[in-house]
């Protein structure tokens, strides 16, 4: 049976062409593949590429996959499974950027929608909206099938000329992608300083997500459960809320292991495991360190009870432009 997925990539403008490019030639790529470690094919892979299995384990032959703004801001692309991903699967991270060393074999892209064509569906625009860089969305089976089968000149159309205007200025804005994010981390560091950056995260997630319950958690509790800020996200069943629980530091360098033993007493902190409340993710943010020097501080998320995501200052780069992008 035909299964429909969606499959996010990353953005940025320059990785976007030459994984626009990849895709033209039958390879679809996936990032976190910057380490001949992270090779699917082993199955003892940790850490972030480990998240890649299920594209690898339940893409079949004949599947469709969506692929947002791999052609563009807005886009999104439409893409058929050539074989089984976990037979075609292969790793190659020669290319200039030294990742995105996952490659899963696909037919050539033919068909492509902007999101705001009037024949897509509220449901599929929500769904295109979920963070993740692969889940499944065989609710919008019906509408993706008639995608497919409208022209692409068709397709491209959006429903209103103010769309139009919005997308011709984020190409402009996504031109200057890369300095505007240097410019905002620059002024950031200049303004804020160690507990301050607490607040600075607490006000970026806040605007990128208001639907979520963000609160700063440090001071005296702090000891108990390691976390300087808490995020609250609503369940869609119930009343009850996941969380992720994030440690802060202000460290460049070096930064050891202790920020990951801090926020795992999250793990044992019984009011956030609780029927209303459940810690799922921890973070540990840096705002000043780098991936290349901490390699002790990655080795430490490695068989954590609960999953910890370490987030260098490039991520955090990333994370202040989002926010100040954000509408």
């Amino acid at each position: 049976m035909k299964r429909y997925w969606g499959f996010r990539i990353s953005t940025g403008a320059e990785e976007r062409k030459y994984l626009a490019d990849e895709l033209d030639k039958g390879c679809l790529r996936q990032g976190w593949g910057y380490e001949d470690s992270q090779n699917l094919n082993n199955p003892s892979v940790q850490g972030a590429a480990r998240r890649n299995f299920p594209i690898k384990k339940k893409v079949k032959k004949g599947d469709i996959l969506l692929v947002p703004e791999i052609k563009g801001y807005g886009t999104v692309a439409i893409v058929e499974a050539a074989e089984d991903f976990d037979v075609g699967y292969r790793f190659d991270r020669n290319n200039k950027f030294g990742d995105f060393g996952h490659i899963f074999p696909v037919n050539k892209c033919k068909n492509w929608f902007v999101r705001d064509n009037s024949l897509v569906s509220g449901d599929l625009r929500s769904t295109l909206r979920t963070p993740m860089r692969f889940w499944n969305i065989d609710h919008c089976a019906e509408n993706i099938e008639k995608l497919l089968e409208q022209d692409l000149d068709e397709n491209l159309k959006k429903s209103s000329y103010e769309e139009r205007v919005n997308f011709a200025i984020e190409s402009i804005v996504d031109s200057y992608k890369d300095k505007l994010t240097k410019d905002l981390y620059e002024a950031f560091n200049e303004k804020f300083s160690e507990s301050e950056w607490e607040y600075v995260l607490i006000e970026c997630l806040q605007k990128l997500y208001p639907n979520y319950i963000v609160e700063r958690c440090g001071g005296v509790s702090e000891k108990e459960h390691g976390a300087d800020v808490l995020v609250k996200i609503p369940c869609p069943l119930d009343d009850s809320m996941y969380a992720i629980a994030i440690q802060v530091k202000d460290y460049e360098g070096e930064c050891g292991s202790n920020p990951v033993v801090q926020v795992n007493k999250s793990d044992s902190y019984e009011d956030w495991h609780t029927e209303n409340l459940r810690v799922i993710e921890k973070w540990v943010v840096t705002t000043k360190a780098s991936k290349e020097e901490n390699e002790e501080l990655e080795n430490a998320t490695k068989d954590c009870k609960i999953p910890v995501k370490i987030l260098f200052a490039e991520d955090l780069k990333k994370l202040l432009y989002k926010a100040a992008m954000a509408k």
